[in-house]
């Protein structure tokens, strides 16, 4: 079951609004900060009115990377394999008066933690995107997906009731045995609920990939300058939606069902940033996304759409080497976990000590309640020859899963890019 359930998250992308994504070596590293710093290759993406402000003529990056976030699912995995849930589930159906002592406790505490599974999930999302910025117009092909395997549980079949050669029988908590019936097993039992697919593994999501197009003006104000650009994108997604038996990879919907479906859309991002006249180390940034609510097709005929996204941000130069940035979520967004939307405060600082070497680190969180992350750490370092460097960024969280009885974050990410600058 826990490898089943590992395994189809790598198939998952959302039916939900996308989160506003950290996207670029920069971001990753930096606690997620990108409306005021991403003066680079990635500002088509991260914020269009930063096009303007780059020092760079030229620059291109391409990169790559994968995260994952266990909302819950990877403890009470492990304990169910670990105590052999599914193989006791098995031998009761089969002769549940032969069940030792220690079996039936298996059973009853399997229960109780499949019935507190319902709407607990594990992702992982990978991510892919090659940017250009050449002067002030950007261009760029960003990949990226967003979604879960989520644990769909029946709360109304919450009892152990098994058919054995034509007669019912209910283990109760207490370890005895009663009889039961036909109705009271297709109505309550756990058992058939799990043969029958009524508590399953939910998969579902989408991958988008954007190719924007953005240019960016820098006005030229007695109180500073004021940055604005924009980009206009071609957006396709695929859907997917599917359902697995918990207990194995098995759909429920058969092998020739349809499980995903394709479509496109057009939609724009809008950016603007300030440079105070009185601080020039300063820059505040604004940026909306999405600002069209594209919508995209699903198998079962729903449209998914991508909710508008606004981020603020500051960024400060400490000194010429040294950068400060801060980034903050005015929207919040669902994601496709039930009841864990994304709305994220996380900054850090870059350390470019030369052409071919920076260091980077911050924090983030998401400030939603229903958030098991915690204090995230990021990140980065960049290093190469002038001109053309190799960065590797990351971040992990402060609160820890199990995953085969091992601590691991809750929440990990790492990023690999190419950078070259002209």
């Amino acid at each position: 079951m826990k490898k089943t359930l590992l395994s189809l998250s790598f198939l998952s992308a959302s039916l939900a609004a996308m989160p506003f994504l950290t996207l670029g070596y920069k971001s990753v590293s930096m606690g997620g900060a990108c409306v005021a710093s991403s003066a680079n290759s990635l500002a088509v993406y991260n914020n269009p009115a930063l096009l303007a402000k780059n020092k760079d003529q030229w620059e291109f990056s391409a990169g790559g990377g994968i995260s994952t976030y266990d909302h819950g699912a990877s403890a009470p995995i492990q304990r169910l394999d670990d105590i052999d849930f599914l193989d006791t589930i098995d031998k009761a159906s089969n002769d549940i008066q032969a069940l030792t002592p220690q079996e039936k406790r298996t059973l009853i505490e399997g229960k109780n933690i499949v019935l507190g599974m319902n709407n607990d999930a594990v992702d992982i999302n990978p991510q892919g995107y090659f940017g250009a910025k050449i002067n002030n117009l950007g261009f760029g092909i960003f990949g990226y997906s967003d979604g879960a395997a989520i644990a769909k549980v029946n709360q109304a079949y919450d009892q152990l009731i098994f058919e054995y050669d034509g007669q019912y029988y209910k283990l109760n908590d207490n370890g005895t045995y009663q009889a039961s019936n036909a109705i009271e097993y297709q109505t309550r039992s756990m058992q058939y609920a799990l043969e029958e697919g009524l508590t399953y593994l939910e998969v579902k999501g989408i991958a988008l990939y954007e190719v924007p197009i953005g240019y960016a003006h820098n006005f030229e104000l007695s109180g500073g300058q004021l940055l604005v650009g924009g980009s206009i994108k071609y957006m396709y997604g695929v859907s997917y939606v599917e359902k697995y038996k918990i207990d194995n990879s098995d759909t429920l919907s058969g092998d020739d069902s349809e499980k995903d479906t394709s479509s496109s859309n057009f939609s724009f991002d809008l950016g603007i940033a300030y440079i105070p006249s009185f601080a020039k180390q300063l820059t505040i940034g604004i940026v909306a996304k999405n600002l069209t609510s594209p919508s995209f097709d699903t198998v079962s005929g729903d449209d998914i759409k991508i909710d508008p996204l606004i981020r603020i941000g500051i960024a400060y130069n400490i000194l010429d080497s040294l950068e400060f940035a801060l980034d903050y979520d005015i929207t919040s967004n669902a994601t496709v976990v039930p009841d864990a939307d994304y709305q994220v405060i996380g900054g850090g600082l870059n350390w470019q000590a030369t052409d071919w070497f920076s260091l980077r680190g911050g924090l983030m969180q998401n400030l939603d309640t229903e958030d098991k992350a915690g204090i995230v750490y990021t990140a980065g370092l960049g290093i190469g020859f002038p001109k053309f460097s190799l960065d590797v960024s990351g971040c992990y969280s402060s609160n820890q899963s199990t995953l085969d009885s091992t601590e691991v974050p809750t929440y990990a990410k790492i990023n690999v890019a190419l950078v070259s600058k002209w």
